[in-house]
């Protein structure tokens, strides 16, 4: 199956960098600096299909990036800093580096990295991840599909019976159960239904979740370091827009009170589940302040300006990814052409 948005995402960053483009964009798309959006750091590929290799960047690449940037004129500050560096404009850019999930990669192969190069760097748990309450169904469907034959799933269409025998077969029916997963069942009825996939599949989804994810002993010992900030990713990473206000309410209420009480430290920063536009809007991002969040990340695509000053908790991100491994695109990304592009404008970003 091609995927012809990737190609021509492909396409352009190519040009991009023979271009130079990251230095003939105007001054003014780049803002005042930017968060970079992480998730793992593995020197392999952990997508047995290739469908989450996105989510995955290896020590090499980010050893290699940081000190680009450094040398391009970037600060790297930790995300406590961020909110003073937007309202007060230092004249240098600056950067904030954030991963979601807690994947245990990121103690094992991305800190010894940050730590050579002393850059600071927040990490957004969501306990019910850690305690195995929910799962990391993107990555046992796509484990599930890529070892079954065919996989049968109960929809509001009825029983469907998904064929994963050939590539695009196993492609179509992982976009089958995603679209399942976040558009017809509850929230709360995930980590069952995704149970039942993994049983399908002789995968153990807790074993899944121990094997990595970092444990409480883990995320103290790395929360421990002057370096690390533990933020909230909320308690189950729930699809937040799809929850009645009860319930998103008590994903940052039980979420908040977990951390604290395992790392004694109240997360000051939180980044918003799967964060597009259909999954955190204006009801979230005013929960946030009420809950006294300092910042709230989403998954946009755009840098920081200082009119973000009033938007705290709606700050989008630039996402340093597996299919984008080339300093060149980061400083692309970070130039701010690719927000002007996605978004028609060279402004703020937030909702």
């Amino acid at each position: 199956m091609i995927d012809a948005a990737h190609l021509a995402r492909k396409s352009f960053f190519a040009v991009g960098r023979t271009l130079n483009l990251h230095v003939l964009a105007p001054r003014s798309f780049a803002g005042v600096g930017g968060i970079l959006m992480l998730h793992r750091v593995s020197p392999t590929d952990p997508a047995p299909l290739g469908i989450h290799s996105g989510l995955c960047v290896t020590p090499a690449f980010l050893d290699a990036l940081i000190p680009a940037l450094t040398a391009a004129g970037y600060d790297f500050v930790a995300m406590d800093a961020v909110p003073g560096r937007i309202a007060s404009p230092t004249g240098r850019p600056f950067l904030a580096v954030t991963f979601d999930d807690g994947y245990k990669d990121n103690a094992e192969h991305a800190f010894p990295v940050l730590r050579r190069h002393d850059v600071p760097w927040t990490v957004y748990i969501a306990p019910g991840l850690v305690s195995g309450a929910t799962h990391l169904w993107w990555e046992i469907a796509e484990a599930a599909v890529a070892t079954l034959d065919a996989i049968s799933i109960d929809t509001p269409q009825g029983r469907l019976k998904l064929l994963t025998r050939t590539t695009g077969e196993k492609l179509a029916a992982f976009q089958r159960i995603q679209q399942h997963i976040m558009t017809e069942l509850p929230e709360a009825q995930v980590a069952s239904f995704i149970r039942k996939i993994a049983a399908m599949a002789r995968i153990d989804p807790f074993a899944h979740n121990r094997s990595e994810l970092m444990d409480w002993n883990q995320l103290r010992a790395v929360a421990a370091d002057p370096l690390c900030t533990i933020g909230c990713h909320t308690q189950h990473h729930y699809h937040l827009a799809r929850l009645e206000k009860p319930g998103l309410q008590a994903e940052f209420a039980v979420a908040i009170k977990a951390i604290e009480a395992e790392t004694g430290l109240r997360p000051r920063h939180v980044a918003y589940p799967y964060g597009y536009k259909l999954a955190v809007g204006r009801r979230e991002i005013e929960l946030a302040q009420e809950f006294g969040f300092a910042t709230g990340v989403t998954t946009r695509h755009g840098m920081l300006f200082a009119e973000h000053a009033s938007a705290m908790t709606a700050l989008p991100r630039i996402s340093v990814n597996g299919k984008h491994q080339n300093v060149g695109d980061v400083k692309l990304m970070l130039s701010g052409i690719t927000s002007f592009m996605a978004h028609r404008h060279g402004g703020p970003v937030t909702l």
